[in-house]
């Protein structure tokens, strides 16, 4: 589909594909019919030219409980995910684009915590993100920076991130954060910044913290509650900790 035309997709149940997809620049809109559906459009390499996808014609969208894209156009827009009030798990691919997450809350519903995967050249926010189950996040050429306009980030579940190279990492919490595996360009210079208003930073399981050269800072509630950071971790920067009770293992 090339030009200006616009694709309009609607569902009565769960969206898949079979096959990719590829629209021009005119407008890209998704309306689910019935309450609980997943929209799963991120298995094939799909070229959305057009700046973002919507959904419901921009008017408010109860029905998607799920929702996954891949768009591989390095015009690729964020989507808007405020009216979709019912939003579960989101997976957003961005093979050649950057990633602007407006803000968005995730729900808890049929026993399962909402999930957020992200990856895009760099990750950042415009908004709150709050995510009651797992965070995972990869910038594939260039920094995630989930601070700036981060005051209000709830992050309840397992944070994983991932960058290569020089690519800097940087987020805020406003309650407890637990860390997965985290993982830097080994011989790149980025910098790692962890900091929560109001809860400790400490690791899950058997997971690590793996940095390049660049410093690593953890601030804990401004040195209010703890950092625990025990297992075997590799910082190859210099580390500064802000905390109440302060464990690392290097």
């Amino acid at each position: 589909m090339n030009g200006n035309g616009t694709l309009g997709i609607t569902v009565g149940g769960n969206l898949t594909q079979s096959g990719v997809i590829t629209s021009g620049a005119g407008q890209v809109n998704i309306t689910s019919t019935v309450l609980g559906s997943s929209v799963d459009l991120s298995t094939q390499a799909n070229d959305f030219q057009n700046a973002a996808v919507t959904f419901n014609g921009g008017a408010a969208e109860a029905d998607i409980l799920d929702f996954k894209f891949r768009n591989i156009d390095a015009a690729a827009g964020t989507p808007a995910f405020n009216l979709l009030s019912s939003l579960r798990n989101l997976t957003l691919l961005f093979d050649a684009a950057a990633i602007s997450m407006p803000a968005t809350t995730l729900q808890a519903s049929g026993g399962i915590a909402g999930s957020l995967v992200l990856t895009g050249t760099t990750i950042a926010q415009t908004g709150a993100l709050v995510v009651p189950g797992t965070t995972t996040v990869t910038a594939t050429a260039g920094n995630i920076n989930l601070a700036n306009n981060g005051a209000n980030n709830n992050f309840t579940g397992v944070v994983t991130m991932t960058t290569s190279g020089n690519g800097n990492i940087s987020i805020l919490d406003l309650n407890t954060l637990l860390l997965g595996q985290v993982t830097m360009g080994e011989a790149g210079s980025g910098t790692l910044d962890v900091e929560t208003s109001a809860g400790d930073i400490t690791q899950s399981g058997n997971t690590t913290v793996s940095t390049g050269t660049g410093n690593v800072t953890f601030e804990a509630a401004a040195g209010a509650a703890d950092i625990t950071l025990a297992n075997q971790n590799d910082f190859r920067g210099v580390v500064s900790m802000t905390g109440g009770l302060r464990k690392l293992l290097i």
